[in-house]
């Protein structure tokens, strides 16, 4: 796994297996871009936890094939992606979350 700052990436080639937490701890809006690439059989899920309740973990979006998207959260949250245990069937799933430091116009 890559650490950017900020960011992180990682190829995934196994189920259970996710990118470390992107902390987004100051006060929010935060938006950020994650990308997944690659040859691949299976479901990626995004997730994300509240920095003061980490125990409680939420799913956000599952995908099934390549995509680039910007997302939006509220600040003080942690955010991952990755294949949940059952979701993986073969290949390379890479992924990358990163926070961006402009707010997009509306």
């Amino acid at each position: 796994m890559t650490v950017s700052p900020g960011g992180v990436t990682k190829a995934i080639t196994a189920q259970n297996d996710f990118t470390d937490w992107m902390k987004l701890r100051n006060t929010g809006p935060h938006y950020f871009t994650m990308m997944i690439w690659g040859t691949f059989t299976a479901n990626v899920t995004v997730q994300l936890r509240h920095a003061d309740d980490s125990a409680t973990i939420v799913d956000i979006g599952t995908y099934t094939a390549a995509i680039g998207k910007e997302g939006r959260v509220a600040g003080g949250v942690d955010i991952r992606i990755g294949v949940k245990t059952g979701d993986y069937s073969s290949g390379t799933v890479n992924v990358s979350l990163s926070p961006m430091n402009a707010i997009p116009a509306p």
